[in-house]
């Protein structure tokens, strides 16, 4: 009935439906609201993502510690490398280092045959060569030292064949000492691989280094010579008596002097010459070229001549 009588009144009727309205109205705007800002929403993340990134300019006082920092572990991890090497391992790379106790027990073995080599009888040619084969790092039957002779590890010196060195040789093989065929050390020659810092404050720290030393084939070195560190003699050379070797001697040259210096190249005019450019004896040089047409060997007798030349 309630309804009934609502229904049937106009006034009734019309305000039920103002409410509606003014509902539907209200829910209206706000849907067109929230549309409005959802597009202005859309259309600002549209723009922000068009605009390139503003990125601040790198400083490089900023940088600077981490990469100290950086360098300052690579310095340590190389240096921790290093340092894990032992004295024996720098000194065979050609590094500085201390003769330390194990340096010394390596060179207790050298020290035993030298003491043995220079208390031998003189006369005893069998037992020197033993002694000597013992010693070397290389040689053969035909190697040949005249006793006394002194080194700190002989197994770092390696001669070729028909090598002899005469009394009273100093061979401080710290490095490699390297020598061919065919070379002749006449007394008191000294060959020193090793060596000291220049500056006082850094070699009182007792470390010192050893530089390898080459001497070619067919080489002859004068008495009272001293071959410093690093360097290398060519095949076919003369070192001049008294010299003092600091650089490097070419092939075939006649070198001599404090330092040694290149005097002249050794040429074919001089194969029939001895002393100061006196010739040979024709005796001589007849057997001279038996000896070399019978051996045969172009290394011994380079350019083997088929007559004496300068005659």
């Amino acid at each position: 009935r309630d309804a009934e009588v609502v229904g049937s009144n106009p006034v009734a009727s019309t305000l039920g439906r103002g409410e509606n309205t003014e509902k539907l109205r209200f829910f209206g705007v706000f849907s067109l609201a929230s549309s409005f800002f959802g597009i202005l929403q859309c259309a600002l993340y549209s723009f922000c993502a068009r605009q390139p990134r503003q990125i601040a300019p790198a400083d490089p006082a900023a940088d600077r510690p981490a990469q100290q920092a950086a360098n300052s572990r690579e310095y340590n991890s190389r240096r921790n490398r290093l340092m894990k090497m032992t004295n024996a391992e720098r000194r065979d790379r050609e590094m500085v280092y201390i003769a330390d106790d194990a340096v010394y027990e390596e060179q207790k073995t050298a020290r035993r045959l030298t003491q043995r080599l220079n208390t031998v009888d003189r006369s005893d040619f069998s037992e020197i060569r033993k002694i000597v084969a013992e010693l070397l790092g290389k040689s053969d039957d035909s190697t040949f030292i005249n006793p006394p002779f002194y080194c700190d590890y002989g197994k770092n010196i390696e001669v070729g064949k028909n090598f002899f060195a005469n009394y009273n040789c100093t061979l401080i093989d710290v490095g490699k000492i390297r020598i061919g065929d065919n070379v002749l050390l006449a007394p008191n020659v000294a060959i020193y691989t090793a060596g000291h810092p220049l500056h006082p404050a850094t070699r009182n720290t007792m470390y010192e280094y050893g530089i390898d030393i080459s001497i070619g084939n067919n080489v002859w070195i004068g008495g009272n010579t001293v071959i410093c560190p690093g360097v290398n003699i060519g095949d076919n050379s003369v070192i001049g008596a008294g010299s003092v070797v600091t650089r490097d001697v070419p092939a075939w040259s006649v070198a001599a002097g404090n330092p040694c210096r290149v005097i002249r190249k050794i040429t074919e005019a001089d194969r029939g010459k001895h002393f100061a450019g006196r010739e040979i004896d024709e005796e001589a040089w007849q057997d001279i070229l038996r000896i070399q047409a019978e051996e045969k060997d172009s290394l011994k007798y380079p350019a083997l001549p088929a007559c004496k030349l300068g005659s």
